[in-house]
């Protein structure tokens, strides 16, 4: 088995793939806005179920991101930008079951206030979340010669989804 990744780098990969979804929760939120008339003034103010909808879309956007990149490469852009993957003990990139089951059990790694996941991902020395060890994986070190295209990637998706927000807001405003 490959050494498993460090705190940081899986730290580190996290918050690269936040600022890669992020302009993606503007999207949801103005698309949302736009739908239920919660705008006004060119300000987006969710309340009730467009609220609930709002954060149940952003759920399976994050959730769904991390899904199919892992199912596709082993690893989201942020993993692939530190050079880490999600791996089989074998070494073989994850299922896509496994995928499936280590992301979507994230609501049980989380969960506040505890957040058990990372509790229990200090105290094992594979440094497994809860989610890994349901799914038999382990996120692990890899080389670095996914990085240019990841960077591209991720970048392409920010802007991509920057300009969509920013063309949404314009709309909003009229």
């Amino acid at each position: 088995m490959r050494c498993p990744a460090g705190y940081g780098d899986r730290f580190l990969a996290a918050f690269i793939d936040a600022c890669v979804l992020f302009p993606a929760c503007f999207v949801v939120a103005d698309l949302i806005a736009l739908s239920t008339e919660s705008h006004s003034t060119g300000t987006v103010e969710l309340r009730g179920a467009p609220a609930f909808a709002f954060s149940c879309s952003v759920f399976l956007l994050w959730v769904g991101y991390r899904i199919i990149f892992e199912m596709l490469s082993g690893a989201t852009i942020g993993k692939q930008l530190v050079s880490i993957a999600v791996l089989q003990a074998n070494s073989d990139i994850c299922t896509p079951s496994q995928a499936i089951v280590r992301n979507l059990l994230c609501v049980v790694d989380f969960f506040p206030p505890i957040l058990p996941g990372i509790f229990v991902m200090f105290i094992l020395r594979s440094r497994q979340r809860l989610g890994d060890l349901v799914a038999d994986t382990v996120v692990s070190v890899t080389d670095n010669s996914q990085r240019l295209r990841a960077s591209l990637i991720g970048l392409a998706i920010g802007v991509g989804f920057t300009v969509v927000h920013f063309a949404l807001q314009l709309t909003v405003m009229r």
